[in-house]
């Protein structure tokens, strides 16, 4: 598909990416915070990685390689390198939940499991939030997207033996958070 794409046929490119959309999503969604910024970032990222699919090393998997460019687009916005974000994340965040709440027409209507999970849910996406965004990056490539050690290492250039620390790290920083709200002690 990438030969036929550097050949001309720019149609296949959307068959090529179709399948990573939904993780390159998520990882945007997940470092700024901001579905409308997430989206610009996808969409930053898709068109960086069809103006560079020529740079495209084959030992390298294609999911890893569009993330690492996600990856730069979302890093690009949070620095202000790119068209910056406006809001503040913790004011998106609490808007969000706000908007979440008031979509509920009755709260009779939801079972008492589905807002404690609803709750712990918003704990830790909140505790994941406050991870500094070196952990939060591992975190996301290893725990929610599925890479390996090595995979993670080399989408984020930096030694397999620092992704360990730092997704130990941040699995004891979220293991005291919930711990702490849910009162686990």
């Amino acid at each position: 598909m990438i030969a036929s794409v550097l050949a001309g046929d720019s149609e296949q490119f959307q068959d090529l990416i179709r399948p990573y959309v939904r993780s390159v999503y998520r990882v945007a969604r997940s470092l700024v915070q901001d579905e409308s910024h997430a989206e610009k970032v996808v969409q930053e990222a898709v068109i960086t990685a069809f103006r560079k699919l020529a740079d495209f090393r084959r030992p390298t998997r294609f999911a890893a390689w569009l993330i690492t460019i996600t990856l730069n687009a979302a890093r690009g916005r949070l620095l202000g390198e790119g068209p910056g974000i406006t809001k503040s994340v913790e004011h998106t965040c609490e808007a969000e939940q706000e908007s979440s709440r008031a979509q509920l027409s009755s709260w009779s209507e939801i079972p008492a499991e589905a807002l404690e999970r609803k709750e712990t849910q918003e704990i830790l996406q909140s505790a994941i939030h406050d991870l500094c965004l070196a952990c939060r990056e591992v975190l996301l490539l290893r725990d929610m997207e599925g890479f390996s050690i090595e995979e993670t290492a080399a989408v984020l250039a930096i030694d397999a033996g620092t992704v360990k620390v730092r997704l130990h790290r941040a699995r004891l920083t979220i293991l005291k958070k919930l711990a702490s709200q849910l009162g686990g002690g």
